[in-house]
């Protein structure tokens, strides 16, 4: 009994990466294609970090297991991911101070 239930829990995980990979594989058609339309600058970064975010939130939860860690796990990767956002925002900052204005966001 106990490897008929192995066999099916494979098959299941199996599947579920499967899933994933299909999922994975459409947001990156996706990505290209919106490359392809022509938007602004703006409007082309804020698409492709919010599919950018999603493929990686796709990857962390699945393919490195952290869907079923403990809360400290989960702590730790938004605390980075916190630090993240303030380390490019300060980048940022940073660059458009150098450079005078803000041209790469022209609406």
């Amino acid at each position: 009994m106990s490897e008929d239930q192995d066999l099916q829990q494979t098959r299941n995980e199996v599947k579920m990466h499967l899933r994933i990979g299909v999922a994975l594989t459409v947001l990156i058609l996706i990505s290209i294609g919106i490359a392809l339309i022509p938007f602004n600058t703006a409007l082309h970064l804020v698409i492709g970090l919010g599919i950018a975010v999603v493929m990686a939130t796709l990857v962390m939860a699945f393919f490195m297991h952290l869907k079923g860690e403990k809360k400290f796990v989960h702590w730790t990767m938004i605390t980075a991911a916190f630090f993240f956002v303030i380390l490019i925002a300060l980048t940022l900052l940073a660059y458009f101070d150098y450079a005078g204005s803000a041209t790469i966001f022209k609406f």
